[in-house]
């Protein structure tokens, strides 16, 4: 009997180790690292390491001990504090890993600004694009200020922050956005410089818009005497001009330069030819264009 009660101890030992050892869930020993964060609307979005395993918040005031702050959890490097009635000011950030032998200790907190949050609805957007300017299309009218965020595939988010959205066209160059694919979003800048959320991102793919020739020409003649202008949707400020006799080649014409984006007082346009073309450079240009 001893030895049967023996070998019957033994075979249930063997099955705990083995169902233990079965067991894929595994201990974890990554800290989190947070880098930046930023607020959009009731989220905060984190940039941090990616890591294979859950991660929980705590939103602390001051140095509070962070077990006895806000804990949330973290969903794709995103908290939604929607729900946790934080009121805008300063906090403290903690993270730490959910792991399968329990929690990790707290990291290091950082410190953030919660924003107040404006519940205005932000409408869709679209883009044109006319040579250097971009136009904004939406499907509703906003009378306050807001931001566009461009986002590129790789380098850092361009905010353009403008007082209203109107039909007229934003100069790209000036607002330092080279061509490229982005992914814009806007948002209202309400009272108190409260922020609306994102709205969602829309792609964008921005041509190249560097050093292109003068087009719509205005030809406007008057008592023998033609006034002539042109688009300045251009990252140029210079350009040069030939009016010859029609059908001489552009060789054999004096080139004068101008810093004025039209020509005024010119003789008859009858039996001329008139070319544009800009100066982006040093002994760099645009093609001719032909104004007539």
């Amino acid at each position: 009997m001893k030895v049967l009660i023996f070998y019957c101890a033994l075979i249930f030992s063997f099955f705990l180790l083995t169902g233990c050892s079965g067991d894929e869930s595994t201990p974890c020993s990554e800290n989190v690292t947070l880098q930046s964060y930023e607020q959009d609307g009731y989220k905060l979005i984190l940039n941090y390491k990616p890591i294979d395993v859950a991660v929980e918040a705590s939103i602390t005031s001051g140095s509070a001990n962070p077990d006895d702050g806000i804990i949330l959890p973290v969903n794709s490097n995103v908290i939604d504090f929607s729900q946790a009635g934080l009121a805008p000011g300063n906090y403290g950030l903690y993270l730490r890993t959910v792991c399968s032998d329990g929690n990790r200790d707290w990291g290091s907190p950082i410190p953030i600004v919660i924003n107040e949050v404006c519940d205005a609805t932000m409408p869709a957007i679209s883009f044109i694009q006319y040579d250097v300017n971009l136009f904004i299309i939406t499907n509703g009218s906003v009378y306050f200020p807001v931001e566009i965020r461009f986002r590129p595939d790789n380098g850092e988010d361009i905010i353009v922050r403008i007082n209203y959205l109107d039909s007229s066209g934003r100069n790209l160059y000036e607002k330092g956005i080279e061509p490229g694919h982005y992914i814009s979003s806007l948002r209202g800048i309400c009272t108190g410089n409260a922020k609306t959320a994102w709205s969602e991102g829309v792609e964008l793919n921005i041509t190249d818009y560097h050093c292109l020739k003068p087009n719509s020409f205005g030809v406007y003649n008057s008592n023998n005497e033609v006034d002539v202008a042109w688009s300045a949707n251009s990252d140029y400020n210079q350009w040069e001009y030939v009016y010859l006799n029609e059908g001489d080649s552009i060789s054999t014409g004096q080139i004068i330069s101008t810093t004025q984006q039209g020509i005024n007082g010119l003789p008859t346009s009858v039996g001329k030819d008139l070319f544009v073309r800009g100066v982006c450079g040093e002994n760099t240009y645009t093609d001719w264009a032909q104004a007539f």
